[in-house]
């Protein structure tokens, strides 16, 4: 009798779970993959197979190209700074005495702000007019700058806004790695005449290795999607000079309604996220040993 109430609440808690999971994602991906095989538009009801033809077309587009040179450019500044940013930040935080837990907090909040309200936020802080960050360059004597509007620095600029809010993400993953690390190891470093340079290097560094594994990874399958702070803050302008890959998706399926050549290029990434991810990992493990 139990063996049939346990199957009962397994069967009514998983069930709508599965189904969630069928209809909402595993559905929508194989439609998806699907419709890259047709020229596809809903709002006419057109779904003709064209076969290879929309994999053909992204070939030459030279939008995808520069939308994917700038999301590669972004992926790997940021990725590099965030990852750099979060370990000194770790480090520090560390090795202070007072407001730890002060400083891990502030450092985090814009990991879990909003990107659509921190986006709104910058956009302000960088518009040409009332901006904050022109205030500042004016009263040190400097021009102010297009930021948002100048094509050599619209992507810069979503760069550092991301650069800030992602952080504080890789500190707290280091603060956790670092807690791990006996006082032992630094004491007997010191004891030996280690300075702060020679400990980080030769202890901190080595320790961390699977926390930095894990953000650079996951880092890069997260900016290689990167979308909202561009759509708010730019529009993938001007011209095309922030367009990202994600948003030329967007920008195909939902302004020119061509589905099947959006999905085409979704293929096109997804494969390219993938055997990044995987060359990744291989060469980070057998690297670093993780």
């Amino acid at each position: 009798m139990r063996n049939k109430e346990n199957r009962l609440i397994i069967l009514v808690t998983l069930v709508p779970l599965i189904v969630f999971y069928c209809v909402f994602l595993i559905y929508p991906i194989i439609h998806q993959l699907v419709g890259s095989f047709f020229k596809w538009n809903p709002l006419i009801d057109q779904f003709d197979f064209v076969g290879l033809r929309n994999y053909y077309e992204v070939i030459r587009d030279i939008s995808f190209w520069k939308s994917l040179f700038n999301t590669f450019y972004f992926t790997c500044i940021v990725l590099v700074l965030r990852t750099a940013i979060g370990l000194l930040l770790a480090v520090l935080i560390n090795n202070v005495r007072y407001f730890k837990a002060f400083f891990r907090t502030a450092y985090f909040m814009p990991v879990v702000t909003s990107m659509v309200a921190v986006a709104l936020v910058w956009k302000w802080m960088y518009d040409p007019s009332i901006g904050v960050f022109n205030a500042i360059l004016s009263s040190l004597g400097f021009d102010g700058l297009g930021w948002l509007k100048d094509s050599k620095l619209a992507l810069p600029s979503i760069m550092l806004m991301s650069i800030w809010k992602d952080a504080g993400f890789a500190m707290v993953l280091y603060l956790a790695a670092m807690s791990n690390i006996p006082v032992e190891f630094y004491e007997a470093a010191r004891l030996d005449g280690g300075n702060n340079w020679q400990i980080l290097r030769h202890i901190t560094l080595p320790l961390v290795k699977p926390a930095t594994v894990f953000v650079l990874i996951t880092g890069t399958i997260t900016y290689l999607q990167t979308y909202t702070q561009v759509f708010i803050m730019t529009g993938g302008g001007p011209g095309d000079a922030s367009s990202t890959v994600v948003f030329l998706i967007w920008k195909e399926a939902f302004t020119k309604w061509n589905f099947g050549y959006a999905s085409a290029i979704t293929q096109v990434l997804f494969i390219i996220i993938l055997l990044l991810g995987l060359i990744q990992l291989k060469y980070m493990r057998s690297y670093w040993h993780v």
